[in-house]
C-alpha cells in the first residue's frame, strides 16, 4: 500500500508523505505508527562497532544509593562493567577519568556490555551531580579528550527575519549539547534566508566536545539555520 512504498523510498529524498491524524479520536495514527516501524535505519550501527567509545550525554541523576547516573545514546563503539573512560569537558575545557559501575538498559534491565545503537544509563564515578551537564560526552581510549571553544562549518540559513553578520550570536545544537555560540567570520559579508557559507563561530560560555563532520542547527527567536562541522577549533578560537 502507500504506507509500504513511502517508508521503502524514504532514502532517496524524493518522497515527504502526509498523514492526516486527529489527535482527539486517534483516527489515522494507526498508518503513521505503521509508517514509522517500516523505516529503515538511517545508521548501520554495526559499522560504528570497531570505533573507540563514544556517549553525548542527554540526561543525569542522582539515585540513592548508586550516585550520579548519566544517560545516552551509544554513537559508536562499545564499552564495559568497570571500563575506564573520559568524562567532559567541564567548565574549564579538562576531561576527567570515570569508571562505568553499572549499565541499565530500557526499563532497567541490568547488562554487562553497552554498543552502538542502544539507549543506556551509566552509573559512573569520580564526579559529582552539579559537575555534570547535559551534552558532556563520555570517550573510550582511541578518542582525543580535547575540548573546542569554536569551530568552522558549511551552514544554511533556513530563516532569518533580516541579516547576520559576524557578532551574531545564537543557540547552536550539536547532538545533546545546546550551547550559544557567536560568529566571528563568514564567507559573505551578511547572510539572509536561502544563503549558503562557510562560517567560524566561538562558544559564548562553555567549552564543548564535537568533531569534524557533526550536524549542527542554530535557532534564536524566528531564526533557523543548519550545517556541518568542517573544522573543529580547539583551546581559545
Amino acid at each position: 500500500d502507500d504506507v509500504s512504498i513511502s517508508a521503502r523510498n524514504m532514502r532517496s529524498g524524493r518522497v515527504a508523505p502526509i498523514f492526516v491524524v486527529s489527535n482527539k479520536f486517534g483516527s489515522g495514527l494507526h498508518l503513521l505508527r505503521k509508517f514509522l516501524n517500516l523505516l529503515p535505519p538511517r545508521l548501520r550501527w554495526e559499522e560504528e562497532l570497531s570505533k573507540p567509545f563514544l556517549v553525548y550525554i542527554d540526561d543525569k541523576f542522582n539515585v540513592p544509593g548508586v550516585g550520579v547516573v548519566v544517560a545516552g545514546l551509544v554513537l559508536q563503539g562499545w564499552v564495559r562493567v568497570n571500563d575506564r573512560v573520559w568524562i567532559g569537558p567541564f567548565k574549564d575545557g579538562s576531561f576527567r577519568e570515570t569508571r562505568i559501575k553499572s549499565i541499565h538498559a530500557k526499563r532497567g534491565v541490568y547488562i554487562e556490555k553497552a554498543q552502538a545503537g542502544r539507549s543506556v544509563t551509566f552509573a559512573i564515578t569520580n564526579v559529582s551531580y552539579d559537575e555534570v551537564e547535559k551534552g558532556m560526552a563520555l570517550l573510550g581510549e582511541g578518542l582525543p579528550a580535547k575540548s573546542a571553544r569554536g569551530f568552522e562549518g558549511d551552514v544554511f540559513i533556513l530563516h532569518h527575519p533580516t541579516t547576520i553578520r559576524p557578532g551574531y550570536e545564537a543557540i547552536f545544537h550539536i547532538h545533546s549539547i545546546k550551547e550559544a555560540c557567536r560568529l566571528v567570520w563568514s564567507s559573505k559579508e551578511t547572510l539572509r534566508t536561502g544563503d549558503r557559507a562557510t562560517i567560524r563561530v566561538e562558544t559564548v560560555f562553555h567549552p564543548i566536545y564535537i568533531r569534524e563532520g557533526d550536524r549542527f542547527l542554530f535557532r534564536e527567536g524566528r531564526a533557523r539555520g543548519m550545517g556541518v562541522v568542517t573544522k573543529v577549533i580547539y583551546g581559545t578560537p
